[in-house]
């Protein structure tokens, strides 16, 4: 089983107010539009990590068949939301990919790409790259860092 716990609980804090991630793209929130492109990919599971706006967020996601954890101490940064993600991952899960929310143009064939390249078995972590750099990009080439 392969998870995706994608990370919604931050604060936005570059946009001075609003929650990017409720913001209009392609007619939908972009936090749904994200979570419906991962949930398109291979990955089994689907957990949607929430804090600040929480309610919010849940909103924009009815209906989608994914699990939501609450970080409830989403101020102390990305790295407590990874911890909420990976506590709510099932106890089958073989791996985890960790996604930003707000990543709005990432298709399900870049996740793929990740979960493919993690499925050959050769290494524990596989670390999404694009153009020679390693991080989450808006779209993959057939390009993967391996650790």
């Amino acid at each position: 089983m392969i998870s995706v716990v994608v990370l919604a609980a931050g604060k936005s804090s570059r946009m001075q107010g609003s929650n990017k991630l409720l913001a209009t793209i392609e007619g939908q929130p972009l936090i749904r539009k994200v979570v419906q492109t991962t949930l398109e990919s291979k990955a089994d599971e689907v957990i949607i990590v929430v804090g600040w706006e929480a309610e919010k967020i849940r909103a924009a996601l009815l209906g989608l068949p994914c699990r939501i954890a609450h970080n409830r101490n989403h101020e102390h940064g990305q790295s407590s939301s990874v911890k909420v993600g990976l506590s709510d991952i099932s106890q089958s899960a073989r791996a985890v990919l960790i996604l930003p929310g707000d990543v709005a143009l990432i298709d399900a064939r870049s996740i793929n790409i990740v979960i493919e390249k993690y499925a050959l078995g050769r290494w524990k972590i596989v670390i999404a790259g694009h153009q020679g750099k390693s991080g989450h990009p808006s779209s993959l080439t057939n390009n993967c860092f391996r650790r």
